[in-house]
């Protein structure tokens, strides 16, 4: 008796052991399309403390549990569930039939109104602040695009189809540097101190006769106002940023002390990169590195009397412009600015603002840096531009007028040369040198004004402007004279503008 049961109890053992095997045994279900018969990939499931989504034959798999339902998703079959008792039949069919859910979505309509304004305001956060070119950082209004002749630099901004010189690029209504490289490696965007920029305003069309005539419109980069606090103060901020392709390094930062009459800030930039990887993993050319460092010392004379002075150093090297014949080695520029504010309280005369300015930008490209097999010539080009003037303009207010005037002066220097060493070829070990710039010269020089009445029912803008453009190419090539002989050229340019503005509602005028 003792024998049977004692093997009674041996099979038991081995019955319950067999079953908790196969329960621990995992299987596999596949799951396929009801209509096209085609496994559904990337389904995900979860079944028990069970997770995962099936491969690329529709397949899942899972350990059998007791009393569990299988839970599935898939964005184009819904959501759906097994029972205990629909499992132990998927797992011995070892499939799972499921028809994909259709969406009928209704129509939409999309309506947008034409911004009626013509002046739009780009207000910059820090990571704005952070980048290197603001040509970049224009790309973000829908309507500039950019010149691309490098990965990482120098983008020249287009607005509305309009560029280079048919665009008007100042800081705070005036200063800007101009560029010395006839490739405009070195657009006036890449010489602005980004981190030293509150907002940037952007005027389309030829209407804003206040900054110059101008066919694409105006992009005024503005700088931070001063703080000035009734007690002592230091202020400061650190940013700093990294992408892996490119091994792009990004930092800025500012500094500055504040009293009740004196507000002193010191800005510094740093950014460096090298080659990136374009979405089919080939190496675009994009080495740069580019720094800045700046400085600016605001005085309040007295309760409406306040003097700015202000001074930037930017540096270039070795920057890759792999659309160009030649690459940027050393670019160093600097921009000097002093400006005068008078405010002025009960008259008709509101303020006064006097400013004056100069930039100087000194520019080395070559060709070393670029990969050419056979090396066919070395050419290298050193340029410099000069850049000063002044602006000064009053603002006067009556009960619904406001008149805007004032004279602005702009001057203009560019020289450099390029010089080419022939290494193959019949020329071979001659060196020519070209005159690029001519030491030529461009003075602009005017008076405008501009009223703006307000009505009840109609806003009048009439605008004027009296300019004379003189230039000079004061070292002419011999082969420019015999294309242009006159190398002196002066104009008076007066122009006019008159606009009649009526608001029917929010969206139209």
């Amino acid at each position: 008796m003792n024998k049977v049961f004692r093997i009674l109890l041996l099979v038991t053992i081995f019955l319950v052991s067999l079953k908790l095997a196969v329960a621990q045994e995992t299987k596999s279900i596949q799951l396929i399309d009801l209509l096209t018969m085609q496994p559904i990939v990337n389904v995900n499931f979860e079944y028990g403390n069970q997770s995962g989504s099936s491969d690329q034959f529709g397949k899942i798999q899972i350990v059998f549990s007791e009393n569990n339902e299988l839970k599935l998703s898939h964005i184009n079959y819904g959501k759906w569930k097994l029972s205990h008792n629909e499992v132990v039949t998927a797992l011995s069919i070892g499939k799972v039939l499921r028809e994909s859910n259709t969406v009928n979505l209704q129509p939409v309509s999309v309506i947008a109104y034409h911004t009626v304004n013509q002046t739009k305001r780009i207000d910059l956060n820090y990571q704005d602040k952070l980048n290197h070119d603001a040509g970049a950082v224009l790309n973000s209004d829908v309507s500039i695009n950019s010149i691309k002749k490098s990965g990482a630099y120098g983008f020249d901004p287009v607005l509305r189809g309009f560029k280079y010189d048919q665009l008007n690029i100042v800081i705070n209504g005036s200063c800007s540097a101009s560029a010395a490289c006839p490739n405009r490696m070195d657009p006036v965007t890449s010489q602005i101190p980004l981190n030293a920029i509150e907002s940037v305003q952007i005027l389309k069309g030829p209407y804003s006769l206040r900054y110059g005539n101008s066919f694409g419109g105006t992009i005024n980069f503005l700088t931070a106002k001063p703080l000035f606090t009734e007690k002592f103060k230091i202020n400061g901020r650190l940013s700093s940023t990294y992408e892996n392709n490119g091994n792009v390094f990004r930092n800025e930062g500012i500094i500055g002390l504040h009293t009740k009459k004196i507000a002193f800030n010191m800005v510094g930039s740093w950014s460096e990169g090298d080659d990136y990887k374009d979405g089919n993993q080939k190496s675009v050319q994009s080495d740069f590195l580019r720094a800045s460092v700046g400085a600016n010392l605001s005085a309040k004379l007295s309760e409406n009397q306040m003097l700015s002075f202000s001074a930037n150093r930017n540096f270039g090297r070795n920057t890759d412009f792999p659309s160009l014949p030649m690459d940027l080695i050393n670019d160093d520029t600097w921009l000097f600015n002093a400006e005068h504010s008078l405010l002025l309280k009960n008259r008709k005369l509101t303020s006064w603002k006097t400013l004056v300015y100069a930039t100087h930008v000194d520019h080395l490209m070559d060709n070393s840096l670029k990969l050419l097999n056979p090396r066919t010539m070395n050419a290298k080009s050193p340029t410099q531009t000069l850049t000063y003037g002044g602006r000064t303009e009053t603002t006067w207010n009556s009960k619904n007028t406001t008149t805007y005037t004032g004279f602005d002066l702009r001057i203009e220097t560019a020289q450099g040369s390029r010089t080419r060493e022939i290494l193959t070829g019949p020329t071979a070990g001659k060196i020519f040198t070209d005159n690029i710039w001519q030491n030529s010269r461009i003075e602009r020089s005017g008076f405008f004004a501009e009223t703006n009445i307000i009505t009840a029912n109609f806003l009048y803008v009439v605008a004027g402007r009296l300019e004379m453009n003189k230039s000079d190419a004061n070292d002419a090539a011999t082969e420019f004279v015999a294309v242009n002989p006159e190398t002196t050229k002066t104009q008076l340019n007066p122009s006019l503008s008159l606009g009649i503005i009526k608001n029917f509602n929010n969206y139209y005028s």
